[in-house]
């Protein structure tokens, strides 16, 4: 491995609740109680998990996000102790911590809520100041940028420049896009997208890639992107594996069987930190989607 790996894992974090064990049958019915056999309380956002997953790969990761001064921002912190996750945390009396509720089926599906805006009220000068109060960084990746409302256009870009020009390696994974997604945060991270020269790695899903640049064929979207990067996409296609481009045509790597898988809810984090942490350690990319497949598909069918 490396030498000195310095890793910062910036943006969401919540309080999640997974219960398990309910019936969906055709839906969910208002006014109906629907009741699981148990549930697990965890600490769970797309950075914390990949901060959390690359200190378990062996890369030393700091996470940056905000909490509300509350019992989940208590709880969390509690958290964060017992599992050893190197953490600077912004505490804030006018933000209420966030936190997220998985209803679990016997089939791993899944339906989900979240609510608070901690995670939203994250600014600009939070992070920068983060930053620069950790010596050594070379490795940052910007997870969940969707719900990073409070930043700017302007406020992500400068993030970029500065990360670029004090030459850490980018990686950018921006969340969950939907087709109504307010369109001020699709402006704000396509704005982001600009920079892509600035970012090594964009490390969307299929559906969040397609959703933001209105495309509806994986492939033509990856090459209309290529064509203005060098930066390199992987794109996470859940049980079909990850796509990426080479030589300016869409390869596909299969993802690893998994016959019941146990919990995908963060299975892209789990791809997103064993492929970072494979690049850091070797700088082959393909050869870390095939593990980030493997890492992901074993740690889901658990």
């Amino acid at each position: 491995m490396k030498a000195n790996i310095k890793a910062v894992s910036i943006g969401t974090i919540y309080l999640t609740f997974n219960s398990f064990g309910h019936s969906f049958y055709d839906r969910v019915k208002k006014e109906e109680e629907n009741i699981g056999k148990y549930y697990k309380m965890r600490l769970g956002g797309s950075s914390f998990n990949v901060a959390r997953n690359l200190s378990k790969l062996g890369i030393s990761t700091t996470f940056i996000g905000m909490l509300g001064n509350d019992l989940p921002g208590k709880i969390i912190f509690s958290l964060l102790k017992r599992e050893k996750v190197l953490a600077s945390i912004i505490v804030s009396d006018n933000a209420q911590t966030n936190v997220a509720f998985n209803i679990i089926n016997s089939e791993a599906d899944k339906i989900m809520f979240a609510s608070g805006d901690s995670n939203e009220s994250l600014i600009y000068e939070n992070i920068i100041n983060k930053c620069k109060q950790i010596a050594g960084i070379n490795c940052i990746y910007f997870g969940g940028l969707s719900k990073l409302k409070s930043l700017s256009k302007h406020d992500i870009a400068k993030l970029i420049n500065y990360f670029h020009k004090n030459k850490m390696r980018i990686f950018l994974d921006h969340g969950r896009i939907y087709r109504y997604t307010d369109q001020n945060i699709k402006q704000n991270i396509k704005h982001a997208l600009k920079l892509l020269n600035c970012i090594d790695f964009y490390l969307p899903s299929e559906k969040e890639l397609l959703n933001l640049w209105g495309e509806n064929d994986i492939e033509k979207c990856l090459k209309r992107i290529y064509k203005i990067t060098e930066s390199q996409i992987v794109v996470k296609l859940g049980r079909k594996g990850a796509a990426f481009i080479e030589k300016g045509e869409m390869k596909i790597i299969k993802s690893i069987k998994v016959n019941k898988p146990f919990l995908t809810a963060g299975a892209g984090d789990l791809f997103n930190s064993a492929f970072i942490a494979y690049v850091l350690k070797k700088n082959n990319v393909v050869s870390a989607i095939r593990f980030a497949n493997k890492y992901a598909g074993s740690l889901i069918g658990q």
